[in-house]
């Protein structure tokens, strides 16, 4: 499982991530971003305080991506299979997100401020060696985030 630093703790946010474009994709996965908003732009949900005489608009700190992982029945009819995929491929992202890490050049999947990984049914048969060269592959052809 990942940290609940990188993952969606807000379902709201989560729909909002899914419901955008594609970021990109490959035989296995298909990724849909929501951009990371700068402290301008009114994407992300806020929170209005009332303080006397003014009103003052909260808005969440950037914080690291955060990832969510999909295995629908259509790719897998059994959960244990769903299950089992999801893990696999959560111990493949914790692995890229602690690279990342250490890296100085930021991966282009950092200026996201979540990312939903989809998967397609050629994934439930592929070998974890096949998984994780998808994944890397996928996130190396991320395209950067759009303003919103």
């Amino acid at each position: 499982m990942l940290s609940a630093l990188h993952r969606f703790r807000d379902r709201r946010r989560f729909r909002q991530a899914l419901s955008l474009p594609r970021v990109a994709g490959n035989r296995y996965f298909s990724l849909c971003g929501q951009a990371r908003p700068d402290l301008e732009t009114s994407a992300w949900p806020q929170e209005t305080v009332a303080i006397p005489l003014r009103a003052v608009v909260a808005q969440p700190s950037v914080g690291p991506t955060q990832w969510a992982v999909v295995v629908s029945k259509k790719v897998c009819r059994k959960a244990v299979d769903r299950n089992r995929l999801r893990r696999r491929l959560q111990a493949l992202l914790r692995q890229h997100i602690v690279v990342a890490a250490t890296r100085e050049p930021s991966p282009p999947w950092q200026q996201y401020g979540g990312l939903v990984l989809i998967t397609r049914p050629p994934a439930a048969e592929a070998t974890f060696e096949e998984l994780a060269q998808g994944l890397a592959q996928l996130l190396q052809r991320i395209r950067p985030a759009a303003t919103p």
